[in-house]
């Protein structure tokens, strides 16, 4: 099977939930079958990142090959951007779809609203499936929710122990770099954090950092960021605003902490997750910026008293490889369309 997998090619465009689909699609399906278009730079070895330096890049060449051979080759295909605000990209391109060949909407988006009604609307007729992100638990939408996505190859081989045997040696640490965004809504809990975690641990004990903005040169570059993260045992991931114009995760991600095997400390889910982590079990859920200060400083101790957070950990790891790969978002989302050979995430554990 052969998909074409539309993607925004403006210079900012990277996006950590349809880059690593990007490679969880050619994993799946076999690169030859998985074609992006316009080719993006984020994807492709013969660019360089883009100005925030996030490392959304992949390992795969470009085909370099013309829309007109894509569309007389592909059976599926998915619009892979956030539409909204740039409802006009693509346009022709949609239009000149065989009518036979189904329209999929991947809204990896930040938008906390439904917006198959604009998708529809661009793709002039119906479609498929819509896949939702941003799915609210209290809302009973037509779409369907996204499982967490990260590159299987970066999951591999990162176990979490406190001795380096058979994986990563990791220290009885708390993980939290974030942006600020000029102290507005999204940064007052993030400065709370570290001004608390500052007071109550050690400095030894710490891995922190605040940052203005995402721009290169403002932060960690990702190797060392990646390098930095897998050592340490505890991860804070926390939005902490209600109004959807700031839902902003521009701090430690769920699914990279996840995946370098972190016991993740993080607000209760406001959204629909498929294969949903559990409290305690995977991760720890907290309500307030209080109760995450709380949680990391009793699982931040020397001795003993760390095993339940290197358990969590390895847990969580477990279960992030089992539902959350790229490689088993790809099937879920195949599955959900009807193909039933991907009915099972092919993920070794």
């Amino acid at each position: 099977m052969k998909i074409l997998y539309l993607v925004s090619d403006h210079k900012h465009c990277h996006d950590y939930g349809i880059d690593f689909l990007y490679d969880g699609f050619c994993r799946v399906l076999g690169f030859d079958n998985v074609y992006d278009y316009p080719e993006k730079r984020s994807l492709h070895l013969t660019e360089e990142r883009d100005s925030c330096n996030i490392d959304s890049d992949q390992w795969w060449p470009k085909k370099n090959a013309s829309i007109k051979d894509i569309i007389d080759e592909v059976e599926l295909v998915f619009i892979a951007y956030n539409i909204v605000g740039s409802e006009s990209l693509h346009r022709d391109l949609i239009s000149a779809i065989p009518s036979h060949i189904p329209i999929i909407a991947l809204d990896m988006s930040d938008r906390i609203f439904n917006d198959r009604e604009v998708y529809t609307q661009v793709v002039g007729r119906p479609l498929l499936a819509y896949f939702k992100r941003e799915f609210p638990i209290k809302e009973n939408w037509d779409a369907i929710p996204l499982p967490l996505c990260y590159p299987q190859k970066r999951i591999d081989g990162i176990v979490p122990t406190p001795f380096p045997v058979d994986g990563i040696a990791k220290e009885a640490k708390v993980f939290y770099h974030a942006t600020t965004h000029g102290n507005g809504d999204p940064g007052k809990p993030r400065i709370y954090f570290i001004d608390e975690l500052k007071k109550r641990l050690s400095p030894y004990q710490l891995d922190v950092g605040l940052y203005r903005g995402q721009e290169k040169g403002t932060r960690l570059d990702p190797e060392e960021y990646h390098e930095r993260m897998a050592k340490c045992l505890v991860s804070i991931c926390w939005n902490g605003t209600e109004r959807s114009e700031n839902n902003n995760w521009d701090n430690n991600r769920i699914w990279e902490s996840f995946a370098h095997g972190m016991c993740i400390v993080t607000e209760t889910p406001r959204i629909r997750i498929p294969n949903c982590p559990e409290d305690r079990k995977h991760w720890l859920c907290a309500n307030s910026p209080e109760e995450v200060v709380n949680l990391v400083c009793s699982f931040i101790t020397f001795g003993n008293d760390s095993r339940e957070a290197f358990n969590i950990a390895q847990q969580g790891l477990l279960h992030f490889r089992r539902y959350h790969s790229s490689e088993a978002r790809v099937h879920y989302i195949l599955n959900h369309l009807g193909f039933k050979e991907y009915s099972v995430p092919l993920v070794n554990i």
